[in-house]
């Protein structure tokens, strides 16, 4: 018995693929059509003058399907139903060989999808890996600029450092220079007022001036140094002048200065002690508590002695 076969169209059914063989008996026109779908197996028998009889066996395809394959006896006992035992044999096998290939065929197509896949994969994986490699580069570039930076920044330290080192230098010479000055001014301003004051008060008061010059007087809460002590006697009575002498006086000054003469005539309430202030300068604030205190000042500005 000829038979003539081939490969039917692949089609769609529920969203399964399907396959379809045909095969064809050339002597009495009888065809066998075999589909698969949904995991069974689909065979139509169609002779010359008769009508089709069909059968539904299951299969397992691919790796999808769950269902166990039919085993050729469960597929001959299905045909003897219609067919003679010689027939149901030969179709019993034409069905398990067309299986065979429709599965080979499932996975030849799966495997392919798979193989599509993992290249679209790979060639995602190989953009990333460009985009990866890209972005290293503009790391390194960055660092690169970075550390060209921090070098710039150690070097403008190590700069500033310096000229720290060379200002603090500076402005310890020039504190040195400063006090210098000072105490040569102050020195000065005192040799002076030493000069001066006993003659002021030798016109004003009537003083006669015994001594004058820095002293260290116990003022009942310690010792202070003060600039200038003038002592000497009015119409007989012992008077005693104490000075501050600055080259500008303020009325801090004056506040701190008056406190000492208070607690000077309160350790010696017998003595006359009184108080003036020798200078170059004082401003407006300072000239207002001298006077409020009763005190005397002798200022390049002017001379003011309150009465003996």
């Amino acid at each position: 018995m000829g038979e003539a076969e081939s490969l039917g169209k692949k089609t769609r059914r529920g969203g399964l693929p399907v396959s379809s063989r045909v095969l064809q008996r050339t002597a009495d026109t009888t065809s066998l059509t075999v589909d698969t779908e949904g995991g069974f197996l689909y065979t139509s028998l169609r002779f010359a003058g008769s009508r089709d009889v069909c059968f539904e066996i299951p299969l397992r395809l691919g790796y999808e399907q769950s269902v166990p394959m039919a085993t050729i006896p469960q597929i001959r006992t299905r045909l003897l139903e219609v067919f003679p035992e010689q027939q149901a044999d030969v179709l019993a096998h034409v069905v398990i060989e067309a299986h065979d290939d429709l599965v080979t065929q499932a996975d030849l197509h799966k495997l392919t999808g798979v193989v599509s896949d993992l290249g679209n994969f790979v060639s995602d994986l190989g953009n990333v890996a460009s985009d990866l490699l890209e972005s290293q580069r503009e790391f390194a570039d960055a660092q690169k600029r970075t550390e060209l930076r921090v070098e710039e920044l150690a070097e403008s330290q190590g700069e500033l450092a310096d000229a720290q080192k060379r200002t603090e230098f500076a402005l310890a010479d020039l504190a040195k220079q400063v006090g210098g000055l000072a105490n040569s001014l102050g020195g000065s301003l005192e040799d002076f007022a030493c000069d001066l004051v006993p003659e002021i008060l030798e016109k004003h008061w009537r003083l006669e001036v015994t001594s004058a010059e820095p002293e260290e007087i116990d003022a009942g809460r310690g010792q202070h140094e003060i600039d200038l002590v003038v002592r000497g006697t009015i119409d007989g009575r012992h008077v005693m002048v104490v000075c501050e002498v600055k080259s500008a006086v303020t009325s801090k000054e004056v506040t701190r200065f008056v406190r000492v003469i208070e607690w000077l005539r309160a350790a010696q309430p017998d003595r006359d002690i009184r108080c003036l202030f020798f200078g170059y300068r004082a401003d407006r604030q300072a000239r207002e508590a001298i006077l409020a205190a009763g005190a005397a000042m002798v200022f390049t500005r002017g001379v003011i002695i309150p009465a003996a």
